[in-house]
């Protein structure tokens, strides 16, 4: 089974695409929104995919959380989420290198189509 892992501070909006991607057949993790329980996970060395979202403790922190995932995970797909495009800079979506980059909020037939992409 392809496991996704959620990084995210917002548990409702978490618990929601949680319950979205299993009923697409996904078992999901999360949520991780400090370090702390993103480095204590084993659980994100098996996980396929990882959706990230910019702002995980009311900062732009996405990018070091993205590249602590990789650490842990070098062959983990990045979705990487944004409110707004102009919150990031090009160079930091190059140096982790996300599969897909999607404006918040995720539009779901999108992510349904990403998910089926990036997980055969």
């Amino acid at each position: 089974m392809k496991i996704v892992a959620l990084i995210n501070n917002n548990k409702e909006y978490t618990n929601t695409l949680k319950e979205y991607i299993e009923s697409l057949g996904y078992f999901v993790i999360g949520n991780f929104y400090t370090k702390e329980k993103l480095v204590a996970c084993k659980k994100i060395e098996k996980s396929s995919l990882a959706i990230i979202d910019h702002t995980i403790q009311k900062r732009g922190d996405g990018i070091e959380f993205a590249k602590i995932t990789k650490e842990k995970n070098r062959k983990i797909a990045i979705i990487y989420t944004v409110k707004y495009i102009e919150q990031i800079e090009e160079s930091s979506l190059l140096e982790i290198k996300p599969q897909r980059v999607f404006l918040k909020p995720i539009d779901r037939n999108e992510l349904k189509i990403a998910l089926k992409m990036l997980l055969p």
